[in-house]
């Protein structure tokens, strides 16, 4: 009786691990079969490509693709062949491009709410320069100037007052200092009038 029962278990067993393995043959078989379902529909990641085209900036909400895969030949052309009104769009961007200026600001370090206050007429004088772009009026570029060795040693007298502000720099400051560099530059952003730190920029120390 006992060995009966015991050979209707070992049959059990085997019968489930039968199962297990079939349930995982399917699976895997159907992954399979998906698998080559998304090649064949997908090609292979070389052959695929980056086609430049040009399309008028009011056509491209309501641009037909199918036309535009029908008709490469017309969208790839050269700025030097004429697109409609693309060509003008072109020139306009290059105009704005050329046209772009950039203005030097220079100030002392800023306050203490990491704002430049106090503006400088000269380089020799300032501590910071700012540079402005004509198409981002509100968004300035910043670095710490004339850290050499004539003025280091002021920065470094209260780097609390001048440096820590307006800069970032990885560890302590080291007894003696030649010189200090701007590997980084920082942002400040147009607030009310004034420019404020946005991101301070990053800064080495030369013995």
């Amino acid at each position: 009786m006992n060995e009966g029962t015991t050979s209707g278990h070992d049959f059990l067993i085997i019968l489930i691990i039968v199962c297990i393995v079939a349930l995982q043959g399917w699976v895997f078989y159907k992954a399979y079969l998906k698998i080559n379902i998304f090649k064949s529909i997908l090609p292979e990641a070389k052959s695929f490509k980056t086609i430049k085209i040009y399309v008028r900036e009011d056509k491209i909400e309501g641009l037909d693709l199918e036309d535009v895969y029908a008709n490469l030949d017309k969208y790839k052309k050269n700025k030097s062949q004429e697109i409609g009104a693309t060509d003008t769009v072109i020139e306009t961007i290059d105009t704005k491009v050329t046209q772009e200026s950039i203005t030097e600001k220079y100030y002392k370090m800023p306050n203490n709410i990491d704002v430049f206050d106090v503006e400088c007429q000269s380089i020799d004088q300032a501590m910071y320069q700012l540079s402005i772009s004509s198409q981002f009026p509100d968004y300035a570029e910043f670095e710490l100037i004339n850290g050499d060795e004539i003025n280091v040693g002021k920065f470094l007298t209260q780097p609390t007052l001048f440096l820590d502000r307006a800069c970032v720099y990885d560890g302590i400051i080291p007894n003696e200092v030649k010189s200090i560099e701007v590997i980084k530059k920082g942002t400040a952003m147009l607030t009310d009038g004034l420019w404020k730190v946005e991101d301070p920029c990053k800064i080495i120390f030369h013995s």
